[in-house]
């Protein structure tokens, strides 16, 4: 079974306190494997979070363009002119 199909208990019995949690990730720490496993969770959750912001993105893109506030093109030249003004002040 992998961590991504276990249900999430949020139940107050279930709470860890910031002890617990150190606890744990000191004894996974300890280990070559453990500190590979970190990493590797980390990397996935990294990805899956990309992926939830990017989808966010087209939708709310979408949604602007529908409603007609924005012109494709225009925030890339707005945002390039700051860009430029900023770099040139310093």
């Amino acid at each position: 079974m992998s961590l991504t199909s276990l249900p999430v208990q949020r139940s107050p019995e279930t709470y860890m306190t910031p002890q617990d949690y150190d606890a744990i990730e000191g004894a996974v720490m300890e280990t070559v494997r453990g500190r590979w496993f970190l990493m590797e969770f980390a990397r996935r959750n990294r990805a899956c979070e990309l992926g939830q912001m990017r989808d966010a993105l087209v939708k709310l893109e979408r949604t602007v363009l529908q409603r007609g506030e924005a012109r494709p093109g225009r925030a890339d030249e707005t945002e390039n002119k700051s860009a430029k003004q900023r770099t040139n002040s310093r």
